[in-house]
């Protein structure tokens, strides 16, 4: 057995003022000490050992500027076997600062997405959420399917609302607005069919207590929920949702769905902060909510990586 460290795999020092703790359990007779991957970011003391246990406690330097969620640096043990005499390492912490406070319950319900994914250590669905904002009039390229030539973009308005959405195929486009559904250049009204339905070459678009339901003719494509909110001001937007993200293979949606993820929930006791791996790197994560539903925020180039929000942020499509 080699020497072990915890909290695993992040541990949050919220400020200069904090101080955090690594715990150790090693072979009796090994001698390790803890070692920091930047100098000058992180003061360690040894508090105390009990046979083969101990613990260090960790300070944020003077000299560091705090932001908040600031990664710091990485600590682990480096260690000499007692018994064949060898160095070796323990496993690592990732050490962060600057935890923001009242995470829950502070996120509006724009165009801020929320997505189930797979964890795939317990293989349960798990909701993360993150944040797309950009220039009024900009599209966001959301979801998609590249084979059956399916786009569906989100139109902003005042940066982070979407005035209108955009489902482009190769017979046309659909667009729907505050006001109604564009067919043809021809805006047909939602109070002037009752009951909304109408059928174009694609889809075919009627009433559901979601809002509007966009179910495609042909292919067996996820249903498209969009619904009209208002917000703080009395100005009316668009929310976006979606059946299933089955067969979504493109757009940020799309690209997030084919991502690995491997959560590590409440990493520390009453903290809003948590940890999440996508394709092996390993991203800090919040606590939220979006209207009922707790989430883990998670930055969305993080998500996205090595792409980022930028390459699904188009003027013109």
């Amino acid at each position: 057995m080699n020497a072990i460290i915890s909290p695993t795999p992040v541990l949050f020092i919220p400020d200069k003022n904090s101080v955090g703790k690594i715990f150790y359990h090693k072979p009796e007779g090994d001698i390790c000490r803890l070692k920091i991957s930047k100098l000058n970011v992180l003061n360690a003391h040894h508090l105390q050992t009990n046979g083969d246990k101990g613990q260090y406690s960790l300070t944020v330097d003077p000299s560091v500027h705090i932001t908040s969620g600031l990664f710091l640096a990485t600590v682990f043990l480096n260690c000499i076997s007692k018994e064949t005499l060898k160095t070796y390492t323990s496993n690592t912490v990732n050490v962060f600062a600057g935890e923001p406070e009242n995470q829950i319950g502070t996120l509006n319900d724009d165009p801020h997405f929320l997505q189930s994914v797979r964890d795939s250590n317990t293989k349960n669905f798990v909701r993360i959420c993150y944040d797309v904002v950009g220039e009024s009039n900009q599209y966001i390229f959301i979801a998609g399917n590249r084979h059956l030539n399916i786009s569906i973009y989100g139109v902003l308005r005042d940066d982070y609302y979407m005035s209108s959405v955009i489902i482009k195929t190769s017979a046309g486009e659909v667009v729907i607005t505050v006001d109604g559904v564009i067919v043809n250049n021809r805006l047909i009204e939602l109070d002037s069919l009752d009951p909304f339905n109408i059928d174009t070459h694609d889809f075919h678009i009627s009433e559901s207590e979601k809002g509007l339901a966009i179910k495609h003719h042909h292919a067996n494509f996820p249903t498209i929920y969009i619904y009209h909110q208002t917000n703080d001001v009395s100005s009316r937007f668009l929310n976006f949702e979606l059946s299933s993200l089955y067969q979504i293979d493109t757009g940020v949606m799309g690209t997030i769905e084919q991502k690995m993820f491997e959560f590590y929930e409440r990493v520390q006791e009453n903290s809003f902060a948590g940890a999440v791996k996508v394709d092996h790197f390993l991203n800090r994560a919040w606590l939220a909510k979006r209207g009922r539903n707790e989430c883990w925020l998670v930055d969305t180039n993080d998500l996205l990586r090595p792409l980022t929000i930028n390459n699904f942020i188009k003027s013109t499509v």
